[in-house]
């Protein structure tokens, strides 16, 4: 089994038709026929069924897919890794975040990036399966909790405040601030259970001994904005405001504001561990200074 034979696999599977493989491969019709039927016999499965001139995928072939992708992604993963250490560089770096943690600290960052930098390719996960990502082979980690001892390197970049928000018309609205007390009298609009703001907040609720008492769990921030303008709970989050909705930070029993932290991760046996240490730091030297005090702006 050749990698070509897979790649021409998975490229009827996408179009449907010899033709237009052909085409987007620039090799003859015959020679993408050939190759699929020299993969059908090293497998010893069919792969394909016709339907007159297109073709749709067999049990097996549909089986066959994700593994076939699968391999090829790897393979180009290596053709990558083995171009940049040949070279001495890092060109390219894949990064796993929760989509908050990408919209409002990666994404302004890598606006600030020269053209001699990395290229960074974002791939969204839930908050809690950052580490877990970089373990198994993402290269860069950006998540609230520190990683298990003794795995990834990490590096505090920042902190930023949780805000309740609220509708125009809540008697909040013209408050700066909110103790957690006085959060638990309300009804809350939460973030889902693995999200790193429900987790910074739930333990500052178990801290301070207290209890929710009327929540629902909203993991769409949007949602849970437009929810509050609906005047149907005030929302939890970090971002900022949405649908005319008004921050009011929200406070500890001691009165210090309740904090998300950030941390870049990434694994120590990296080929490029240097460089990512590197723009650990530079991600933290720019959320300090812009990303932390755009949130405690809010």
């Amino acid at each position: 089994m050749e990698l070509r034979h897979l790649r021409c696999f998975l490229t009827v599977a996408q179009l449907g038709t010899v033709t237009a493989a052909a085409d987007q491969l620039h090799i003859a019709q015959p020679a993408v026929s050939r190759q699929i039927q020299r993969l059908e016999r090293d497998l010893g499965v069919t792969l394909f069924r016709r339907n007159g001139h297109r073709l749709s995928l067999t049990d097996a072939g549909r089986h066959t897919l994700d593994v076939a992708h699968d391999l090829l992604t790897r393979a180009d993963r290596l053709t990558t890794v083995a171009g940049q250490l040949a070279d001495g560089q890092l060109t390219r770096i894949s990064c796993v975040a929760a989509p908050t943690t990408l919209d409002y600290v990666l994404a302004p960052f890598v606006a600030t990036l020269n053209d001699d930098d990395p290229f960074i390719a974002v791939v969204s996960v839930l908050g809690d399966e950052v580490h877990e990502a970089v373990a198994a082979g993402h290269d860069f980690g950006i998540a609230a909790n520190v990683p298990p001892a003794g795995g990834l390197a990490w590096q505090r970049l920042t902190r930023v405040p949780l805000h309740a928000y609220v509708n125009p018309g809540h008697p909040w609205a013209r408050d700066t601030s909110a103790t957690l007390d006085e959060l638990m009298e309300q009804p809350l609009l939460l973030p889902g259970r693995t999200d790193p703001t429900r987790t910074v907040l739930d333990a500052a609720v178990i801290a301070a001994r207290l209890r929710y008492q009327r929540h629902t769990e909203v993991p769409w921030e949007q949602m849970r904005h437009a929810l509050a303008a609906g005047r149907r709970g005030v929302a939890i989050g970090t971002e900022l405001p949405r649908f005319g909705t008004r921050p009011v930070l929200v406070l500890d029993t001691d009165g210090a504001p309740v904090q998300l932290p950030i941390h870049a991760c990434w694994s120590p046996d990296h080929y490029a561990a240097a460089a990512l240490e590197q723009l650990a730091t530079r991600l933290g030297t720019f959320a300090e200074q812009v990303v932390r005090p755009e949130a405690e702006a809010i």
